[in-house]
């Protein structure tokens, strides 16, 4: 099939879906007209593909097609709604769920041969024993070395949807040997908070990478250990922390606020507003506090930043952040499939909004902003920022 053949195809199935959409999102619930419209669109998109699957003139893989189209209509939306694909669900919710189920190793692939950086500490392969250098030969019957597999296709040997026996043939370079490993697959944890520590006898350091599911949980655990050893004055550090969880987030600013303090506020198309309050169970709520961002700190991370700033509980330090002031809410597709669709905008207590702009065309310069920054100097020069 030529490419301009599926062009054609694929933009005429964007069409309808456009469509599609823009009835969906315009639609009176309430009446009987809105109803029987929504109903003539929907029937209108069977009918195409059916026709695209059944008359068309060269073979097409309508799901491909679909999900491709899917992704074009979002990128008309804003940058943030986006499609995730049945086969990527997993993985991107593993990530968020703070916790995967599978050997629990990092690994790199070194000439064709799956090499163990490290084994994380408390998953199942550290506590078999497996070792970094290790090389892993095969897992269960299956060969994997030698077949120029890529890493996804490793982590599907490795990984399991459920705690499942495994037994491994490894080859220990150190001491020339090849060693038989049978243990079972069991959750590891993602770590959100890898560090922490006191710098002297009051400054104490906190560093979180992701807004996850666990976040507070290792946060609050960290806090609490600072205290006990004498903390008076936090670094929490944000820098390259892309953002996650809002309620996650709003948990963490609850730590440092005082009861009935505005922390955020959303609103959505409709105008509705849901204002998000601290309460008084804050372990924090007088010590100093420093925030460290950067242009990689996004969405939940702006969020924390943004509180503390606007209650003036503490300084913001670094360069400019990322701008995402959007929320997304996770949607089925039927099919294992989702959207994350906008949803609402948040605002800082004082009524900011960080959203930096976009356009609806794709959003190409988007996510490169930061290099359009540092060919101006702002990352590097103080008066280089503009000023208004």
């Amino acid at each position: 099939m030529s490419n301009k053949n599926v062009n054609l195809v694929y933009i005429g199935l964007a069409v309808a879906l456009g469509i599609l959409i823009g009835s969906l999102m315009n639609y009176e619930k309430s009446t009987l007209f809105g109803s029987f419209a929504r109903n003539k669109q929907e029937a209108k998109i069977k009918q195409l593909i059916d026709n695209i699957r059944y008359e068309y003139v060269d073979e097409v893989d309508t799901d491909s097609l679909l999900d491709k189209t899917i992704v074009q209509m979002l990128r008309n939306l804003d940058p943030h709604s986006v499609y995730i694909p049945q086969k990527e669900v997993n993985k991107v919710r593993e990530t968020m769920n703070g916790q995967f189920i599978g050997i629990g190793i990092q690994f790199r692939m070194i000439r064709d041969t799956v090499t163990v950086i490290k084994a994380i500490k408390g998953g199942p392969s550290y506590k078999a024993g497996l070792q970094a250098g290790d090389r892993i030969l095969m897992a269960d019957r299956d060969t994997l070395y030698g077949k120029q597999y890529n890493s996804d296709k490793i982590i599907n040997f490795l990984k399991s949807n459920s705690p499942s026996k495994v037994d491994l043939q490894v080859y220990r370079k150190k001491t020339d040997e090849l060693l038989d490993f049978s243990f079972k697959r069991g959750y590891v944890d993602i770590k959100s908070v890898p560090i922490y520590y006191m710098m002297d006898e009051t400054i104490g350091y906190i560093k979180v990478e992701l807004f996850s599911r666990t976040t507070y949980d290792e946060f609050h655990k960290a806090l609490k250990t600072l205290k006990k050893q004498g903390l008076q004055t936090l670094i929490l550090d944000l820098r390259n922390n892309t953002g996650g969880y809002m309620d996650i987030a709003n948990d963490m600013i609850d730590e440092f606020l005082t009861d009935g303090t505005l922390m955020v506020f959303t609103k959505s198309k409709s105008g509705q507003v849901f204002k998000n309050y601290a309460t008084g169970k804050g372990d924090f709520e007088t010590g100093g506090v420093y925030v460290l961002i950067n242009e990689e700190s996004a969405s939940a991370s702006e969020i924390v930043a943004g509180a503390i700033q606007d209650n003036d509980r503490g300084l913001i330090v670094g360069r400019r952040s990322f701008g995402k002031g959007l929320v997304q809410q996770e949607m089925n597709l039927g099919d294992g499939s989702v959207v994350r669709l906008t949803t609402a905008r948040y605002y800082t207590p004082t009524g900011r909004s960080i959203q930096k702009p976009y356009d609806h065309n794709g959003n190409k310069t988007y996510f490169h902003d930061s290099e359009s920054r540092m060919r101006n100097g702002e990352l590097y020069y103080e008066d280089s920022i503009p000023r208004v």
